[in-house]
């Protein structure tokens, strides 16, 4: 294993621990690396830390971050580490744009740039995937609220709205879809419940309620989306 700059490691936790920092993973969306060209590659340059090179994409929120957290192979190897790179380090190249619910993203690109080493080996792969598994459920929160917003408009929509000289509310095929609309609503919120209560679980059972919370929330954004 690979040894990490544990006096730097402390001091960045530090500070995060302050909310002095804003911090991106730009790899949590998935268990691997949102790349087009493979996980970058990381180079020990000196006894000071490691060079990255290669390219991360849509990493969320990016812009407003001052620090980046890197999955990287390291000098071609199969097994992943993690390190900490600062957002305006020399050949770092970022690449901002907004998706389509204006969510701010970047596309990150290295070239010999300097890092340091957090974590490595099958410790990383670990942390990585537990990131991934929490950023699911901040994902499967916002879409919560999403419907509970749409919910309490369409209700107040058919609440106040006429045709035929009677309360759209009235209408049996408008209750039965408003009803399927909070059914819905609520498993997302007890599945969502579920994933919150096992994310400090091992692994498997983690893996399992956040991927359940994934699945529920997916299925009741089909009928939003109708």
């Amino acid at each position: 294993m690979l040894a990490a700059d544990t006096r730097r490691r402390a001091e960045l936790l530090g500070r995060l621990h302050r909310a002095s920092y804003e911090w991106r993973w730009p790899t949590v969306r998935t268990a691997h690396a949102m790349t087009l060209t493979g996980h970058p590659c990381a180079r020990s340059a000196s006894s000071q830390g490691f060079a990255l090179t290669g390219r991360k994409i849509s990493v969320w929120d990016a812009p407003s971050a001052h620090y980046l957290i890197v999955s990287a192979a390291v000098d071609g190897g199969q097994s992943l580490s993690l390190f900490l790179v600062a957002r305006d380090a020399p050949g770092l190249t970022r690449h901002d744009y907004r998706l389509i619910d204006g969510t701010q993203c970047a596309d990150i690109d290295m070239q010999s740039v300097a890092a340091t080493l957090l974590l490595s080996g099958r410790q990383a792969a670990e942390r990585l995937d537990e990131a991934a598994d929490r950023l699911a459920l901040v994902r499967v929160a916002e879409a919560l609220g999403i419907m509970e917003q749409v919910l309490d408009l369409t209700a107040d929509y058919l609440r106040n709205r006429s045709q035929f000289g009677q309360p759209l509310a009235r209408f049996q095929a408008l209750q039965h879809r408003l009803a399927e609309m909070f059914v819905e609503v609520q498993e997302v919120r007890s599945v969502l419940y579920r994933g919150l209560a096992y994310i400090e679980a091992p692994a498997p059972t983690r893996q399992a309620a956040v991927s359940a919370a994934k699945v529920v929330a997916n299925s009741a954004s089909r009928l939003w989306a109708h």
